[in-house]
């Protein structure tokens, strides 16, 4: 089966990604199927998985599935599906932690260099509507059942507006109640990345309904984005379906199941090319890269890789500008260089980056790729973008920064170099709000002190992102706390929430600040409606909540859901 690439500069392994999008040089790849090694155990604790049981032993199962496809100036191009059933069951006296099993798992009708587990375990936690803090117990990244995690995402349900983070930028929905138990959402704004594809038209479609105890019951979402990445335009159609389901069958659930590392054995296999193929020369260079352009596998995206750092930056240079290749052929030479594994590799990056004979596309593919690198990139990658972020092509700039966040991620014994040079921005107020989307790409929680003033930013999306990076620290939880009492904007309200500690939810003294708050005549009615919501939700006091139901009638401005829920208070 011929498989394309395509360049879509989203990451599937964000805590709440908005969609489930590839963020590589490849969408796919050729794939070569490995059973797993299964072993048994005397120790078993044998769950009985039907879902009739479930509000007793706090067990839920799914029939979920997700999938992609791609499509070319109007021509499929390849297509991407799973389905697996998933169940979620409930560790006693746990503040919303779970443990999971996928099972029954359906594998595309491809090849695999990747192993195909017959079932896989993972943890998450599960509060207020939404999941987080999913672990996919050492599962690699890039192995395509960890789009588990933007799955989960898609069943998380919030109130009101949401700003949704991924590495590409920020997305903000506006969730709305159908009814008591549905929702549907829509996208108010997105602050996406200058990246060199341009977005032609989207359009999506999500709706989930939950039981009455708040757990989702179905959620299904879909997704169609049309984009131009020169010289093409490309169409990726994308789906998520989870529906509980009442399945009568025995799984094991065994302690060892779910602790430290057990996927991490599921691991890029070797390339059965790798053994059996001759290495790229001079002599077969044109047909092998020719090849890899039409249908990508990672060994051989390797050999090419190992054929440039041998010739070196100047030979690719001069293919870059060659108008006698294609431009797949090009951006295979970029990823080639990416997954050389070698840091000759990443100094012949770091050269394109600087060559302004290069077209801009490949000068922006050789940033997102340098700083992708791993264990691999060196302090060469941090002064590279570094020096493109001070240089005066604008998008070239803004790329760099924000995949400087991504490198010192992704090669943790730079995260201090970068932190450095980020700390350097924020004290210049160079280009904040950028700034701070590439902390948080950083993932970090020493940049506290420089982060904090933006607590106050007159922009809420900058606010909305210091609450996020500072909600990775728990020293910042009282302090959070207090922004909540005086922040109005509701997707930073919103925000707080989401990042609030555990305790917060449930001190009457805070609910009693919270309800202040909600009568207040200078906040939005949105704002309103959101802190209302966390209230029904985390306050056990029906008394104090009718009371707060019987002053809320006076706004004219709330809408049908919150009106319905302040009738069904009063009722009762």
């Amino acid at each position: 089966m011929q498989l394309v690439r395509v360049v879509v500069f989203f990451a599937v392994s964000i805590a709440v990604g908005a969609y489930l999008l590839f963020d590589d040089h490849v969408s796919k790849l050729s794939f070569d199927s490995v059973d797993e090694l299964q072993t048994s155990s005397t120790d078993e604790d044998i769950v009985s998985a039907s879902n009739k049981q479930a509000k007793d032993n706090q067990l839920y199962i799914f029939d979920t599935s997700f999938g992609t496809l791609i499509s070319v100036e109007g021509q499929d191009r390849g297509t991407l599906n799973f389905r697996f059933n998933m169940a979620l069951k409930k560790e006693e006296n746990s503040d919303g932690k779970y443990t999971g099993k996928l099972f029954d798992i359906q594998w595309p009708d491809i090849d695999s260099l990747y192993s195909k587990p017959k079932t896989l375990t993972f943890t998450t936690h599960f509060k207020n509507g939404a999941f987080f803090e999913t672990d996919l117990l050492g599962l690699p990244e890039r192995h395509p059942i960890a789009m588990l995690k933007p799955l989960l995402n898609q069943m998380s349900y919030y109130e009101g507006i949401t700003d949704i983070e991924v590495e590409g930028g920020l997305y903000t929905f506006h969730y709305q109640r159908l009814d008591t138990l549905n929702l549907t959402r829509e996208k108010i704004d997105s602050q996406m990345a200058d990246l060199p594809i341009d977005v032609l038209d989207e359009q999506e479609d999500w709706r989930l309904s939950h039981d009455d105890l708040g757990f989702p019951v179905t959620m299904s979402m879909s997704y169609a984005r049309r984009v131009v990445y020169s010289p093409q335009t490309f169409v990726i159609k994308q789906h998520a379906t989870a529906k509980r389901v009442d399945i009568n069958t025995e799984l094991t659930w065994l302690a060892s199941e779910f602790s430290g590392d057990v996927n991490s054995h599921l691991v890029v296999q070797a390339d059965p090319e790798k053994n059996t193929q001759p290495p790229v020369t001079e002599n077969n260079f044109a047909t092998q890269l020719a090849e890899a352009a039409a249908v990508i596998t990672l060994g051989k995206v390797q050999r090419i890789g190992t054929y440039l750092v041998e010739r070196g930056a100047g030979f690719v240079s001069q293919l870059l500008i060659d108008d006698g290749l294609s431009d797949d052929e090009k951006s295979v030479l970029i990823f080639a260089l990416e997954k050389s594994g070698d840091q000759e590799g990443e100094w012949i990056l770091s050269q394109l980056i600087e060559d302004s004979n290069i077209d801009e596309v490949h000068r922006l593919r050789s940033v997102i790729s340098i700083a992708k690198m791993g264990d691999v990139n060196t302090a060469v990658a941090v002064q590279s973008l570094k020096k493109a972020m001070q240089g005066n092509n604008l998008t070239l700039s803004r790329t760099a920064l924000l995949n400087i966040g991504v490198l010192g991620k992704r090669a943790p014994a730079l995260g201090k170099e970068v932190a450095g040079v980020l700390a350097d921005r924020l004290e210049k107020q160079d280009d904040t709000y950028r700034t701070l989307l590439a902390i948080n790409n950083l993932a970090t929680t020493s940049m506290t002190e420089q982060v904090l003033p933006y607590l106050e930013s007159v922009a809420p999306r900058e606010r909305s992102l210091a609450v996020g990076i500072l909600g990775r620290d728990r020293a910042m939880s009282a302090l959070l706390e207090k922004a909540l009492l005086t922040e109005t904007h509701p997707a930073v309200v919103e925000k707080l929430l989401s990042v609030r500690s555990d305790g917060m939810s449930k001190d009457p003294i805070f609910h009693q600040s919270i309800r202040g708050r909600v009568l207040s005549d200078t906040i939005p009615d949105v704002t309103r409606e959101i802190l209302f919501n966390h209230l029904i939700e985390h306050s056990s006091d029906t008394t104090t909540l009718r009371d707060l139901a019987r002053e809320m009638k006076k706004f004219d401005g709330l809408s049908q859901s919150v009106k319905d829920k302040i009738e069904q208070l009063l009722a009762g």
